[in-house]
C-alpha cells in the first residue's frame, strides 16, 4: 500500500466531508498496479508472478460473492490436502489477487487452506474502492467461507488496509473467528492525522466520514482472540512504538513480530524466512495446541 493518505496540503478552504472521503479513497487505494509494478516497489524485481495459483500447479476454486450493497467479489479457495486449517486473507491497497499468491504459496505447502478475495473495485470484483466498503466485503466472503468449507471458525489475516475489516470482523464474530494475523497495522486516524493542514487539524470531524468499525485502537479491546502482528520499524504509516501502544489495547494474547529494518508490509518478500517460520508457529498453536503462541 503505497502513498496513503499522503494528502498536497496548501492554504486552501476546508473541503466538505464527503469530498474527503471521496479523495480519501482516490490517494489510498491503487487497484491498477500491476504485479510487476509492486515488485519493483517493494524491491523484489525477480520475484516470479503467476496469474493464478493453477500456475504454482496448485488446486484451486474461483468463486464469485455477492456484497450486501450488489456487488460481485472474486474469491479463491485454495484448499489444502491434508487440511490442518483455514485462513482467510485481506490484503492491502493495491493490485488483485495474484500479487499476493507468495503468501498463498508458503501457507498452502505448509497445510493451510486459504480463501483469498478482490476487495469491491480490485481485480475481478465490481464496484469502486471504498473505505466503507471493506467491511461489507469481508462479510460477504467471510459467510462464503463457513457455509463453502462446512467450518465453524476461520483464522482472518489482513495486510495493511486489510487490516481494517479482519480486526472488525473478529470483534463482532468472535464465535466464528479462531484467531488474527495482522501484517502492517494500519490505524485510519494516524493516516487522517497526515492530512492536517488539509483539515484544519479537525480529525475527528472528518472520522467522522468513516464506518466506526473501522478504528482499530476502539475495536481491538473488543478482540479477546489470539493476535500476531508483524510491526516494521520504518514503516511509513506508523511508528513501531505507536502500534505496540494501540496492541495493548487487545485483552487477549499478542504476539508481535518486528522486523527492525524494513518498510511497511515487505516482511513476505524480504524477511520470507523468518515471516513465514513465525507465521506458520502461531496458525498451528491456534489450530493445534502448539507452536508459537507467545504474548507480548
Amino acid at each position: 500500500m503505497l502513498g496513503l493518505l499522503l494528502f498536497a496540503v496548501g492554504c486552501i478552504p476546508l473541503i466538505p466531508r464527503k469530498q474527503f472521503l471521496l479523495l480519501a479513497n482516490d490517494v489510498a487505494f491503487a487497484p491498477e498496479l500491476t504485479c510487476e509494478q509492486l515488485k519493483i516497489d517493494f524491491g523484489v524485481p525477480d520475484l516470479p508472478t503467476v496469474k493464478d495459483p493453477a500456475e504454482l500447479g496448485i488446486p484451486f476454486e474461483k468463486a464469485f460473492v455477492k456484497t450486501a450493497d450488489d456487488q460481485i467479489l472474486r474469491v479463491w479457495y485454495i484448499p489444502a490436502q491434508p487440511e490442518r486449517g483455514l485462513i482467510l486473507l485481506a490484503y492491502g491497497a493495491v493490485g488483485e489477487l495474484p500479487c499476493y499468491l507468495l503468501l498463498t504459496k508458503h501457507l498452502h505447502a505448509d497445510g493451510w487452506s486459504m480463501v483469498m478475495y478482490d476487495f469491491q473495485g480490485f481485480g475481478g470484483s465490481t464496484g469502486r474502492p471504498s473505505f466503507n466498503t471493506l467491511l461489507t466485503d469481508h462479510t460477504a466472503v467471510l459467510d462464503w467461507t463457513l457455509a463453502r468449507t462446512g467450518r465453524d471458525k476461520v483464522t482472518l489475516m489482513g495486510i495493511s488496509v486489510g487490516t481494517l475489516p479482519t480486526v472488525a470482523q473478529a470483534a463482532a464474530r468472535p464465535e466464528a473467528v479462531n484467531a488474527v494475523v495482522l501484517d502492517g497495522l494500519l490505524v485510519l486516524r494516524q493516516q487522517v492525522r497526515r492530512a492536517w493542514l488539509l483539515i484544519g487539524g479537525r480529525v475527528e470531524h472528518y472520522m467522522k466520514v468513516f464506518d466506526p468499525r473501522l478504528r482499530i485502537e476502539e475495536q481491538l479491546m473488543r478482540v479477546h482472540q489470539p493476535i500476531f502482528a508483524v510491526v516494521y520499524g520504518r514503516d511509513e504509516y506508523a511508528k513501531p512504538g505507536q502500534i505496540r501502544n494501540i496492541l495493548s489495547r487487545a485483552p487477549g494474547e499478542v504476539t508481535i513480530v518486528e522486523f527492525p529494518n524494513l518498510m511497511h508490509a515487505r516482511g513476505p518478500y524480504l524477511a520470507t524466512d523468518e515471516y513465514f517460520a513465525r507465521l506458520q508457529g502461531f496458525v498451528a498453536g491456534v489450530w493445534e495446541g502448539s507452536g508459537d503462541v507467545n504474548s507480548r
